[in-house]
């Protein structure tokens, strides 16, 4: 397991070049809006992240349930 700081620092930074990255892809969208954007976009990103990862669940009981919508990588825009 990693320390909790370098976990946490490490979600920091992708969530940091996420948010650049929207606001560079969408720079129409502003304030309140762009908040909301980006609250629903990087939620459907970690499900995307978490899906491809494979992940499995060996203790019973547990499961991942996701929640938000299919990602899009266009959302990001082409660099």
């Amino acid at each position: 397991m990693l320390p909790s700081i370098a976990r946490d620092a490490s979600i920091r930074r992708l969530k940091n070049w996420f948010e650049e990255r929207l606001a560079a892809s969408h720079p129409e969208v502003r304030e309140t809006d762009f908040l909301v954007l980006k609250e629903n976009a990087w939620e459907d990103y970690t499900e995307y992240l978490l899906r491809r990862a494979k992940i499995r669940i060996r203790k019973e009981g547990f499961s991942l349930n996701f929640h938000g919508e299919a990602w899009s990588e266009d959302l990001l825009g082409r660099q």
